[in-house]
């Protein structure tokens, strides 16, 4: 199992949301559930079931998009394994029961505007051409176009 509470594995989007990931042996999990809250909030935890979404057959990644309208984010994860038994996992790895008091809950302290990806708004539609000019220096060259076609 595998999760670290920075990029690649939690990423703040744009708006209130987060993008959660987590990394399983391939196989090992039946199902990966995510209870999540503000940071300082003190009632019952929000929970998303995660999604696998891809496979190498070596590893399976699950994730999730939680939405969390603070600057704050605190979460653990509800495992079943394959073989049907169940246990948290958290920043201090697996334990018998859920955190109490959410001291080894992962954390995302912030969530500044100016850290998350905005993309351009003149990036849609546009088109992007790579060009190599060492094939063009010397046109019969190897590896240039006119050296592969004639």
């Amino acid at each position: 199992m595998h999760h670290r509470s920075h990029a690649p594995f939690v990423q703040a989007l744009g708006g209130e949301h987060f993008y959660i990931r987590l990394v399983a042996a391939a196989g090992d999990l039946a199902r990966a559930t995510c209870r999540y809250a503000d940071t300082p909030h003190q009632g019952p935890d929000l929970s998303i079931a995660l999604e696998k979404e891809g496979t190498d057959g070596i590893r399976d990644w699950w994730s999730a998009t939680v939405h969390m309208p603070s600057r704050r984010l605190r979460y653990e994860f509800e495992l079943e394994f394959a073989d049907g038994t169940r246990s948290p996992f958290s920043e201090r790895g697996f334990t018998r029961a859920a955190e109490k008091y959410h001291s080894g809950y992962f954390h995302y302290p912030y969530n500044q505007p100016v850290d998350r990806f905005t993309l351009p708004s003149w990036l849609p539609g546009t088109t992007f051409y790579e060009i190599f000019p060492e094939r063009f220096h010397n046109g019969a060259s190897p590896g240039s176009a006119s050296a592969v076609s004639g």
